[in-house]
């Protein structure tokens, strides 16, 4: 069977243009899929350093705020994080005193990069906020210190789980309680 020459020469541009796709995509896939991974592990960096304060000090960290969602940038979220890297100032009222670094993540200078981002105060970094792959700061809900299980509005519900603290992050669509969040429970 004989190919006439403008019928090759379609086969031939239709399957460069397929190659062209998909070397266009490939690149955009993986660095999707390495937000992604990043942003999970950020996640569970998160969720573990919380549990391993709570095994330290039986306790969950006392932020002053009877507010149980607390964000992971703003006064009240980097106080948390001050707490979980062990960079308290010193003093009587510290909440990690042994000055344990619970948190370890990845350093970032630009919060749409995910991860610890730190502003210059004086002699040392000082976290400005934590964030996820996409720039939203994650959640964090405590349990409140007379409660039995740890409950919260998440996606139109109420959520109640036998834990002291829940983590995620609102994903790419910066929704909370849609599918793309990433969730510790």
């Amino acid at each position: 069977m004989k190919i006439s020459p403008p019928v090759l020469l379609l086969l031939i541009l239709t399957l460069v243009v397929l190659l062209a796709k998909l070397a266009l995509e490939a690149p955009t896939t993986a660095i999707e899929r390495d937000r992604w991974r990043q942003a999970a592990d950020n996640t569970l960096a998160l969720k573990q350093a919380l549990d391993h304060y709570y095994a330290e000090y039986a306790k969950p960290p006392d932020l002053g705020t009877q507010d149980m969602e607390i964000h992971t940038e703003g006064r009240v979220g980097i106080t948390l994080l001050r707490i979980l890297l062990g960079r308290e100032d010193t003093g009587t009222e510290m909440q990690n005193p042994r000055q344990i670094a619970f948190l370890n993540s990845k350093v970032s200078k630009n919060k749409n990069r995910g991860g610890l981002v730190y502003t210059n105060r004086g002699s040392w970094p000082d976290p400005e906020g934590f964030y996820d792959s996409w720039g939203n700061s994650f959640r964090v809900f405590l349990r409140k210190p007379d409660a039995s299980r740890l409950s919260f509005p998440y996606g139109g519900q109420t959520l109640s789980l036998d834990q002291p603290f829940a983590v995620f992050s609102c994903g790419p669509d910066k929704v909370p309680g849609t599918k793309d969040d990433l969730k510790s429970w």
